[in-house]
């Protein structure tokens, strides 16, 4: 396992790293660049990658490798690889889109703020609690966690100041359920999960073939950990990532 994590030291850009690297592999064949696919972490390192093929190669025309999103990707630019159709992938709710998730929290917000024990609220105020609660829908769905037992957060002495909270939160614990439900859509950050989770499940029941690179990616959250810990399983895999302590303890 360990000489498939490669250690690229924080003064070095990565995607040069590993640009130069795959063009020296693949001197001798060319056409075998194509045959890999690289998981980034974000739109920047797919387009940085890119232009780093074109600096170490200069003119030659190159079959880059397949360059895909897996950090904040979203759900469109999730191309799952295994699958025999696409049956699975439309059988997953389609994401509601971020602007409309904020305008409908805005709206609530604004049409019943003494519900929710604010006063003298503004729009861009309203616009600032949506977006927040749009952040902890996402971050919860990350972390794999629920809203089932915000009730039983904090200690009993502070039940009264917590209840204000609470009725805030009914925004996204009971009326985003059903406002969702009701449109037959989800949270983007939940599609994608789904999605990372039908891509593990289907690498680890036909392991893929071709080689696989993680280039670069943190793994902040349970599914990205657990999809890098897939990946490295199988026989042509690789995780390039920043300043590794090869002498910290296990469990870290």
């Amino acid at each position: 396992m360990e000489n498939k994590v490669l250690n690229i030291p924080f003064s070095k850009s990565f995607v040069d790293e590993l640009a130069k690297r795959l063009l020296d592999e693949t001197r001798d064949n060319p056409l075998s660049l194509s045959d890999i696919l690289i998981l980034l972490p974000n739109r920047r390192a797919v387009s940085s990658l890119k232009d780093a093929f074109v600096r170490h190669n200069g003119l030659m025309p190159t079959m880059l490798p397949r360059m895909q999103v897996i950090g904040d990707s979203d759900e469109e630019e999730l191309l799952l690889t295994g699958l025999s159709s696409f049956a699975q992938v439309e059988d997953i709710s389609p994401a509601i889109d971020k602007v409309e998730r904020l305008l409908i929290f805005t709206k609530i917000i604004m049409s019943r703020p003494k519900e929710f024990g604010i006063t003298d609220l503004s729009s861009a105020q309203a616009c600032y609690l949506a977006g927040e609660l749009a952040n902890l829908i996402d971050v919860v769905e990350n972390e794999r966690l629920s809203f089932d037992k915000l009730e039983n957060l904090v200690p009993e002495e502070y039940t009264a100041y917590w209840q204000e909270t609470l009725n805030f939160l009914n925004i996204i614990t009971q009326f985003w359920p059903s406002i969702q439900a009701e449109r037959g859509v989800v949270d983007s950050s939940k599609r994608r999960n789904q999605l990372l989770e039908m891509q593990i499940n289907i690498w680890k029941q036909s392991p893929p073939q071709n080689r696989i690179i993680a280039a670069g990616t943190t793994a902040t959250y349970p599914l990205m950990k657990e999809l890098v810990k897939t990946i490295l399983g199988f026989e042509k895999s690789e995780l390039m990532i920043y300043g590794l302590d090869r002498d910290i303890e296990d469990e870290a």
